[in-house]
């Protein structure tokens, strides 16, 4: 019998589309992470991604770029939403596509404390953070007032997937949770998803999607993704709570 392994065909790069690159690394720290793409119709893209001189710097926030050829060459990056002006906010969105054509992207927010790390070494919990939607009707040119989430259980949480719309109209947010500042996990740290029946306004329950806090283990970086006849796969990075191993 054949190794399966040997009947894989290899994955062929036919183009290369650069959506940023710091045009300036001598002179500027510009680092880009936790890109969501988005295909519209024509060859027409948007891509969210995020920008900053590190990931906890306070210049932390979400950029915006369209192709019109399929993704060879992308515009400028442009902010996507304006900056909130108590605190210290920084923001990170990650948008997809939904069924009437519009874009939605589903975002975290921290108001971080000058002075004070993202995350708590000690206890290896994380400043609270807010969670919000925003829209475009017009391909990501322009988005709505950021909404804000009423969570239905506690953070922080970890955002690192955009809405999917399922066939019989509920929007999934994928997400995982994470120990608060003190290092309380009163829900455990799971991979899950809050759902809406009303497009988004209004996210009232959750489902576990990766749950293994029973052996201690953290499921970051949820992704979820539904295939051609309905079903949903998921995978979590899973990290041990008592060995700091993956």
């Amino acid at each position: 019998m054949l190794d399966k392994r040997r009947q894989m065909k290899a994955i062929e790069v036919l183009d290369t589309g650069l959506v940023y690159r710091n045009p300036r690394p001598h002179e500027v720290a510009v680092h880009a992470w936790h890109p969501s793409v988005v295909r519209l119709d024509g060859g027409q893209m948007v891509a969210s991604y995020d920008l900053g001189q590190a990931v906890a710097s306070d210049d932390y926030r979400t950029y915006i770029s369209h192709s019109s050829d399929g993704g060879l060459i992308w515009s400028p990056p442009a902010r996507m939403l304006e900056d909130w002006t108590d605190g210290l906010p920084a923001h990170c969105i990650r948008i997809s596509r939904v069924r009437d054509g519009s874009l939605v992207g589903l975002g975290s927010l921290s108001h971080r404390q000058p002075g004070r790390a993202r995350s708590n070494p000690a206890t290896f919990g994380r400043e609270p953070n807010a969670l919000f939607i925003t829209r475009s009707a017009d391909g990501g040119r322009t988005w709505s007032e950021a909404e804000m989430i009423d969570m239905p259980l506690d953070g922080p949480y970890e955002l690192c997937h955009s809405i999917m719309e399922l066939p019989d109209g509920r929007w999934l947010a994928p997400m995982s949770n994470w120990k608060n500042w003190d290092g309380r996990a009163p829900h455990g740290i799971k991979a899950f998803a809050i759902v809406s029946t009303d497009r988004g306004k209004s996210w009232p329950t959750y489902m576990d999607i990766i749950d293994q806090w029973d052996r201690r283990l953290y499921s970051f970086e949820n992704s979820l993704v539904q295939l051609h006849d309905g079903r949903l796969v998921a995978v979590a990075w899973a990290l041990s709570d008592r060995t700091g191993r993956s």
